[in-house]
């Protein structure tokens, strides 16, 4: 079982993107924000990163396919 989870520098780079495109600067987030999960789903053939908004419920896989 793994027991770290990371992201390498091209899933950082679009969980960062995503980030800026849900700060919903009209809505509340608290004072350190909270309002993004990242999810790692586990696999056979890997780690596969996902980041959610907890504002409006968009969600986007930031897997880096080519590291796999």
């Amino acid at each position: 079982m793994v027991r770290n989870f990371e992201l390498n520098d091209k899933e950082f780079e679009r969980a960062c993107e995503f980030e800026k495109k849900h700060m919903h600067r009209d809505v509340n987030t608290g004072a350190i924000g909270g309002h993004l999960t990242v999810k790692f789903t586990i696999t056979s053939i890997g780690l596969f990163p996902s980041i959610k908004c907890g504002i409006c419920g968009e969600e986007e896989v930031i897997t880096d396919y080519d590291s796999l």
